[in-house]
């Protein structure tokens, strides 16, 4: 799977969009709403540190998620979304991506 397919799988997961902006890039817009703050988080999941190498790309996923999402809550945030950065493995193939992005996308 090439970076941009990768991306548009991800984007499909973002539903209505309606927390970014042209989600096709490596950036994205959100404007609070009146009165409340922007709390922002990112981590880097590395293969072999934070999950094996072998663990079923489900499970990858939702690290991901679990990492942001209690990072944001640690700062009494109420979270809307994630940011992510992935680095792909050499040994991923688009079954194992396509894996991760279906259970990236679940709520």
């Amino acid at each position: 799977m090439k970076e941009f397919d990768f991306i548009a799988r991800l984007r499909a997961c973002a539903g209505d969009q309606e927390i970014g902006l042209d989600l096709s890039d490596d950036a994205a817009c959100y404007a609070p709403p009146a009165g409340y703050d922007l709390v922002l988080s990112t981590d880097t999941m590395q293969s072999g540190r934070h999950f094996r190498e072998t663990e079923a790309p489900e499970i990858v996923a939702r690290r991901v998620v679990a990492a942001a999402v209690s990072d944001l809550i640690a700062k009494g945030a109420r979270p809307r979304g994630c940011l992510m950065s992935f680095a792909r493995h050499p040994n991923w193939h688009d079954h194992w991506l396509e894996a991760f992005v279906t259970a990236f996308g679940v709520e």
